[in-house]
């Protein structure tokens, strides 16, 4: 399982944005609430609700539902009030009988997310729409530290599902602390060692 780094989070964020402002709604709100593809593209207009977002509608996975608030920023690729416009109009459009949010599917939106992805120079392995629930997850651990907060952002049932998202994080930074040791090890000069370790080392050169 991947998950985005920050400043992948932000590049592919600016990929869309420069592209198309619906794409990176959908995007930025799905890694904002730690939405699955389902539930974002069964998004309505009414799901939007001023200050708040209705998510985790999904009934098949039996996560009930749950108010959370939009993130509003001055930075525009991180400023949700673009989606409580996009819902006020399609909401006051009266001809519109479909309110959902974001005409999409899901081969589309794996399309989209590969598509701005590359153009964000992203390793193709995580270009997978669910890397961005992922990367809900790795945010709100990061900050809190607090299982029961992933649990609770991402709507899981059992904080062992929550775990599962953390894994790949705890891969990484092993993989991370033992470079860093390595690192440290090669780093210490021969001068830091003792009298007989550099002896032996001087003669070893020698004899080579």
């Amino acid at each position: 399982m991947h998950y985005f780094e920050p400043n992948e989070i932000v590049a592919l964020l600016q990929a869309a944005y420069n592209r198309n402002r619906v794409h990176h709604m959908i995007m930025l709100v799905s890694v904002a609430h730690g939405l699955r593809v389902s539930d974002a593209i069964a998004l309505e207009s009414g799901d939007v609700q001023s200050t708040s977002l209705a998510v985790n509608r999904n009934r098949l996975k039996d996560n009930g539902e749950q108010l959370q608030p939009l993130h509003f920023s001055d930075n525009p690729i991180f400023d949700e009030r673009s989606l409580v416009i996009h819902a006020g109009q399609i909401a006051g459009d009266s001809a519109l009988k479909d309110k959902r949010l974001f005409h999409l599917c899901r081969q589309r939106c794996d399309q989209l997310i590969r598509r701005y992805g590359k153009e964000a120079n992203i390793p193709t392995a995580k270009l997978h729409w669910h890397s961005l629930r992922h990367s809900t997850a790795m945010l709100t651990w990061s900050e809190s530290h607090s299982l029961s907060q992933v649990q609770r952002v991402l709507g899981h049932k059992n904080q062992s599902t929550s775990l599962i998202y953390l894994h790949e994080s705890d891969r990484a930074k092993g993989l991370l602390s033992l470079r860093r040791g390595l690192e440290a090890i090669a780093d210490c000069s021969v001068t830091q060692l003792s009298t007989p370790i550099r002896e032996t080392l001087t003669c070893s050169a020698n004899s080579q």
